[in-house]
């Protein structure tokens, strides 16, 4: 039988913790080469990686992540875990009131998801920023965050099912990542993949949710998250590396889709 863990317990160090609007939230640190055993937790949880990088493995399948990777594993759920480097995550757990307050919707959240990119990654920070700075309005700002959250993850789970993106939508969006530092523009990208402009935005919002535009920023926040949580550049090289145009517009950005400046961001990251 593999091991339950109670609310609120994790397999790594626990930072710090919380216990609010029928939430628990915990930043676990991990460290290198740790294999965590097969186990499943009481209660379903979101878990965003901060640093480092690992694999989960459940019945679904094995995947390798790393930081602004969020996973979700639904209440009873078995996995296990291996950290290939040192890093941390941040655990959203959804008590009873939590999972009431989400009525019929919770039966949406019955099987688990990994997200590597999208507005569920970004509401997951938001989530995180007011663990980080939490005061008299936190519990209200996280209550509604995480509904959102839950809200983006069952979105996400919906369009896998029901629609498949065509095979140029997909080489598009790898297009915009593996070209992230340009700025492309419209008229460039529809000519790359033989389309109308305004048939090109229309077939990308229904497949994701957003324009080109809000995609590429998204990803570019993604990036230099991923860049902060490595922690070897300077801000100003992040900036230029993940497209913005100087290290003024990386801040206002990133704080705007995170709550959280980048300096902020990577100070939380520090380990103890």
């Amino acid at each position: 039988m593999n091991p339950r863990l109670p609310p609120g317990s994790v397999l790594g160090h626990k930072r710090r913790s919380r216990q609010v609007a029928g939430l628990i939230l915990t930043e676990a640190c991990y460290a290198a080469g740790v294999e965590l055993a097969p186990h499943y937790h009481e209660n379903a949880f979101f878990a965003l990686m901060l640093r480092g990088s690992g694999s989960d493995t459940t019945t679904r399948g094995t995947f390798s992540g790393g930081p602004a990777t969020l996973i979700y594993h639904p209440a009873g759920e078995t996995h296990a875990n291996r950290w290939y480097e040192a890093g941390s995550c941040f655990m959203i757990e959804l008590g009873l009131a939590a999972r009431d307050r989400l009525g019929d919707y919770a039966e949406r959240l019955s099987s688990g998801s990994v997200i590597f990119s999208g507005p569920a990654v970004q509401l997951a920070l938001q989530a995180y920023s007011e663990f980080c700075h939490f005061d008299g309005v936190s519990p209200l700002a996280l209550e509604g965050l995480v509904l959102e959250l839950s809200a983006a993850v069952c979105r996400s789970a919906l369009i896998r099912q029901r629609q498949t993106a065509p095979d140029w939508l997909r080489g598009l969006q790898q297009v915009l990542r593996d070209r992230l530092d340009e700025n492309l523009s419209l008229l460039e990208l529809a000519a790359s993949v033989g389309l109308h402009p305004g048939h090109l935005v229309r077939v990308f919002r229904q497949h994701c949710r957003c324009t080109p535009g809000q995609y590429v920023r998204r990803l570019r926040v993604e990036e230099a998250c991923r860049e902060l949580a490595r922690g070897k550049r300077s801000l100003a090289e992040i900036a230029l590396t993940t497209g913005f145009s100087d290290q003024s517009h990386l801040s206002t950005t990133f704080k705007r889709h995170t709550g959280l400046t980048p300096a902020q961001f990577r100070k939380s990251l520090q380990m103890r």
